[in-house]
C-alpha cells in the first residue's frame, strides 16, 4: 500500500481539480441566480450575455485545468509502483524505478481518457445551457398567441431548473442528471483509481511477480 504522504499526494491532486470544477460550477449557478433576480430573462439579449457568460467560464476552466488530468494519473501511478516495489521483491531486483515504456504508455492512456471526459463534460455544460434556452424562444412564441401569458415565464423556469439540478454536463443510462461538479468528482477519482490498479499490474509483471485475480460474484437476491 502507498504510505501516509503518498496516499496524502494522490488525494490532493484529484481534489485540488475537483475543486477548481467545484469552483466554476459555483460560478455558472451564481450567474443563474442573478439572472433570474434580474427580471430580464424574458429578453434574447440578455439570455444570450448569460450564455456567453457560462461558455467563457467554461473556456476558463479548462485552460485552467489542462494539466491537471496527467499530474492525478501521474501521482497515483507513482504511488502505486512505489507501494509494489515495498511489499515486493521488485525495486531490488530491477535495481530501482524507470519511468518509461510500459508506464508512460499506460499514463498516456488514462491521462488522455480524463482529459477528453473533462472537455466533453465543460462543453456539454454549454450546449444544455443554449438548448434550454432555445426551447424558451418555442415557449414563448406559443405564449404570444395565448391571451394573457407571461412571456418571461419560460425563461425563469429554464433557470430555475438549471438551479434546482445543477449545471447538467451528462445524463447517465438511467436517466439521472449528473453536476459538472459531482461528474468531475467521480471521473476524476475512478481515473486515479484505475491509474493504481493499472500500475501494480504492469510493475508486478515487470518484475516477474505473480498476480493475484480477484472475483467478484453478484450475491443472489
Amino acid at each position: 500500500m502507498p504510505d501516509e504522504q503518498q496516499l496524502h499526494g494522490v488525494d490532493g491532486a484529484a481534489t485540488a481539480l475537483i475543486q477548481l470544477y467545484q469552483q466554476a460550477h459555483n460560478r455558472v449557478r451564481n450567474m443563474l441566480q442573478v439572472a433570474l433576480e434580474s427580471g430580464a430573462l424574458g429578453t434574447a439579449t440578455y439570455r444570450e450575455q448569460t450564455l456567453a457568460g457560462i461558455e467563457a467560464e467554461m473556456k476558463r476552466l479548462g485552460t485552467s485545468t489542462r494539466g491537471a488530468p496527467g499530474v492525478v494519473v501521474d501521482t497515483g501511478y507513482r504511488a502505486a509502483v512505489h507501494a509494489v516495489d515495498m511489499t515486493t521483491d521488485t525495486g531490488r531486483l530491477l535495481g530501482g524505478f524507470s519511468w518509461g515504456g510500459v508506464h508512460v504508455g499506460s499514463a498516456e492512456v488514462l491521462s488522455k481518457a480524463l482529459t477528453d471526459t473533462l472537455d466533453e463534460s465543460r462543453q456539454t455544460v454549454g450546449r444544455e445551457a443554449r438548448d434550454l434556452f432555445r426551447q424558451v424562444v418555442v415557449q414563448q412564441n406559443a405564449i404570444s398567441v395565448a391571451a394573457g401569458g407571461d412571456r418571461d415565464d419560460p425563461a425563469r423556469l429554464a433557470v430555475q431548473d438549471l438551479l434546482a439540478h445543477g449545471v447538467t454536463c451528462f445524463r447517465d443510462k438511467a436517466g439521472r442528471r449528473w453536476s459538472l461538479d459531482n461528474y468531475c468528482s467521480m471521473a476524476t477519482r475512478t481515473t486515479a483509481r484505475e491509474a493504481a490498479s493499472v500500475a501494480t499490474e504492469n510493475r508486478m509483471v515487470q518484475g516477474g511477480q505473480d498476480l493475484v485475480t480477484i472475483s467478484r460474484h453478484r450475491s443472489e437476491t
